[in-house]
């Protein structure tokens, strides 16, 4: 009976070492699906961190592109209203230009009328003065016709 006792006893107690081989057996794989757990949330994490600053340098790429973008723009039409504004002010002194030539050879029309004009009034007036000196002539004469016709 102490033999059965003992046999007992032992196998209980292979039995005893057993469960707790498989216990720690248990909680070491407990363990390593933990640790695998933690390593898989870091790498999400570390995934997430990388995709959010590759979104952010994207970002900041585009917004840089399209700052570029607006500056060649603003330079585009600043260079676009600088040529106007230059076009703008050559024809305007051409048109100054013109109009000055204008005024100047209705100046000289002008000028030249007068000169006419003063010409026929000098013509006019020896004409006058012609035909006053044989109105005058021919006075004299008549006087002395009368006169000698007196005589």
């Amino acid at each position: 009976m102490v033999y059965t006792v003992m046999m007992i006893a032992r196998k209980q107690k292979k039995k005893n070492r057993e469960e707790i081989r498989d216990e720690e057996e248990h909680r070491e794989e407990e363990v390593k699906k933990q640790k695998n757990l933690e390593k898989k949330k870091q790498k999400n994490l570390e995934r997430k961190k990388q995709k959010n600053l590759e979104r952010k340098k994207q970002k900041n790429l585009e917004r840089k592109k399209q700052k570029n973008l607006e500056k060649k723009k603003q330079k585009n039409l600043e260079r676009k209203n600088q040529k106007n504004l230059e076009r703008k002010k050559q024809k305007n002194l051409e048109r100054k230009k013109q109009k000055e030539e204008v005024e100047e050879l209705r100046e000289e029309e002008v000028e030249k009328l007068r000169e006419e004009e003063v010409e026929e009034l000098r013509e006019e007036e020896v004409e006058k003065l012609r035909e006053e000196e044989v109105e005058e002539l021919r006075e004299e004469e008549v006087e002395e016709l009368r006169e000698e016709e007196v005589e």
